[in-house]
């Protein structure tokens, strides 16, 4: 059987290869019925190839249709190719997640790719074969640049692909990306985070909870301290240093070296202006202790020095301030006569103020003394009186100092 079909097939060839005007109605006649089933054959293949070409391509948009919204990578994967290759599932997974958050955006790109072939993440590809035409889906690539205002901070997409700021990373797959940032401080690390949508090329700006920090203060050769800690750094030398974080955990203050013991500011907590004071009170119980010996030992010697009518046994003052008290009771006490004893002195805390100004200490120190006025004839007709003295003090780089009196009167 065998043998008499290659021999016939051998016949027919030859037959075919000596056709000529006149025979070829003899080869019809007498191979017809195996040249109809030749024929038959050739149109059956070209019109399964046909409708394999239309089949193809609908098949290929159903299977995508389905796997975008049953989201799923794995029969994505089978369809698709980024870059002349094939895709990971892993790597598919923003584009899944961008389709999953609204389904009309599936029908939207199938009735896209179905009429015009093409869509701002996805094309239509039509690969022509030996054995007809194979169609799949070309994903197209899309960059991604990270800039941020702090230049030491570093980024991640997806927790891949490292870049620092102001890098761009080529060739993503569009789709949800979650970009997530870290800066280095000196209090830890601060992290910030944010979802992308990637449908073109993109540059996004990352903000983090920190600022960079300007000090002031009108101690500027005092030292800066955060969170109990030195950072080193004197007022004057603290221009935009940080990042410091702001949501709350960082606190300042500062501290300075005085002639009377270090003074330790009050703390301020560091939040999203730029721009910090901090300022510090030059008292402690040192300084509290000098002025307060000063201003007695002042305020007594004047008294008695209205009483003796004698400036030098004034003390505790200025030359300017002991020669301006001393006129004051020339002029209006000494013709009285009238003795003055003081019965307490006593400094108004809450009403001192102290400043300190191109190098030189000062301080205004409310002083609240009793005293009382006796007669001089027989020291009769004796008088209770209390006077508030606002005070103005120098520190000589030794000792406080009176330096005036505010309208000085009794």
């Amino acid at each position: 059987m065998k043998e008499d079909l290659k021999n016939y097939f051998s016949d027919l060839i030859k037959d075919i290869k000596s056709i000529k005007k006149d025979t070829i109605f003899e080869l019809i006649k007498k191979r017809g019925k195996l040249l109809t089933i030749l024929v038959l054959v050739i149109l059956m293949f070209l019109g399964f190839g046909i409708g394999r070409i239309n089949t193809s391509k609908e098949h290929l948009l159903s299977k995508l249709e389905i796997a975008l919204k049953n989201e799923n990578p794995s029969k994505l994967s089978s369809i698709v190719k980024f870059n002349s290759k094939r895709v990971s599932k892993k790597d598919l997974q923003p584009l899944i997640n961008y389709y999953s958050k609204d389904s009309s955006r599936v029908d939207s790109i199938i009735n896209k790719l179905k009429t015009v072939g093409e869509t701002e993440d996805l094309k239509l590809v039509e690969e022509n074969r030996v054995f007809g035409t194979k169609y799949y889906i070309d994903i197209k690539p899309y960059s991604l640049k990270i800039d941020s205002e702090f230049k030491n901070s570093r980024f991640t997409v997806d927790d891949k692909n490292y870049i620092n700021t102001g890098s761009k990373i080529d060739k993503l797959i569009p789709g949800v990306y979650t970009v997530k940032g870290i800066l280095e401080s000196g209090f830890g690390y601060i992290e910030a985070s944010k979802e992308i949508v990637l449908m073109k090329d993109e540059e996004i700006d990352m903000e983090f909870d920190a600022v960079m920090l300007n000090i002031s203060s009108a101690f500027y050769d005092a030292e800066v301290f955060a969170n109990g800690q030195s950072t080193g750094i004197l007022v004057k030398d603290a221009k935009n240093i940080g990042p410091f974080p702001t949501t709350g955990e960082v606190k300042l203050h500062i501290e300075k070296e005085f002639p009377w013991g270090r003074v330790k500011g009050e703390e301020v907590q560091v939040k999203d202006i730029p721009n910090l004071t901090l300022n510090l009170s030059m008292e402690n119980e040192t300084l509290k202790s000098e002025i307060n010996t000063v201003v007695d030992e002042f305020y007594r010697s004047v008294f008695l020095a209205l009483n003796n009518e004698d400036k030098s046994v004034i003390k505790g003052g200025t030359e300017n301030a002991i020669n301006k008290i001393y006129d004051v009771l020339e002029k209006k006490y000494f013709i009285l006569k009238n003795k003055y004893n003081i019965n307490d002195i006593r400094i108004v805390e809450d009403k001192n103020q102290y400043r300190y100004e191109n190098g030189v200490y000062s301080a205004t120190i409310v002083v609240s003394v009793d005293y009382t006025v006796s007669k001089s004839f027989l020291g009769l007709n004796k008088e209770e009186s209390n006077k508030l003295f606002f005070t103005k003090m120098l520190y000589n780089g030794k000792e406080w100092k009176a330096e005036d009196v505010e309208n000085f009167s009794l």
